[in-house]
């Protein structure tokens, strides 16, 4: 199967917003890696992941500035 990148934008919101993406075959599968990626507890991390995700399936570029 063909990998999509998915990505959610907006998330994980301290002094600004945060960006969390998943190389993966379907969202369920995208969902499940960043869940396991993560250290620290993970409900926050599973309420900001019931959003949908942007899904990229051509060439497409990101810019994310840091900061407060």
């Amino acid at each position: 199967m063909k990998l999509k990148l998915f990505v959610w934008e907006e998330v994980l919101t301290d002094y600004s917003h945060g960006i969390m993406f998943a190389l993966a075959e379907n969202v369920d599968q995208a969902r499940k890696i960043l869940i396991e990626k993560e250290s620290e507890p993970t409900e926050f991390i599973e309420q900001e992941l019931q959003d949908e995700p942007k899904i990229i399936e051509s060439p497409e570029g990101f810019i994310l500035w840091g900061g407060a």
